[in-house]
């Protein structure tokens, strides 16, 4: 159901984080996971979303096509924060 994204976050959440720059950017994700969401039960449109998001986290922002992703999901229910 996750596809490509759940498999990648499966193999980040099982690995520890031992360095505290890698453990930031996870942390980053995560909090942008939560910003996707925000954007869905906003309305956000799929091309409104990524913008919002580079704007707001672009220093370490997650891929276009994961945010797509991620967008997508939360906009089916498929997933929840």
């Amino acid at each position: 159901m996750l596809g490509k994204i759940g498999s990648r976050l499966s193999v980040v959440k099982e690995s520890p984080c031992r360095n505290t720059s890698s453990r930031r950017i996870v942390e980053r994700f995560l909090e942008q996971r939560y910003a996707i969401n925000f954007c869905v039960k906003l309305a956000k449109t799929g091309k409104e979303t990524p913008d919002m998001i580079n704007e707001a986290y672009g220093d370490i922002t997650m891929g276009i096509s994961d945010v797509f992703e991620w967008h997508k999901l939360f906009r089916e229910g498929s997933v929840t924060s």
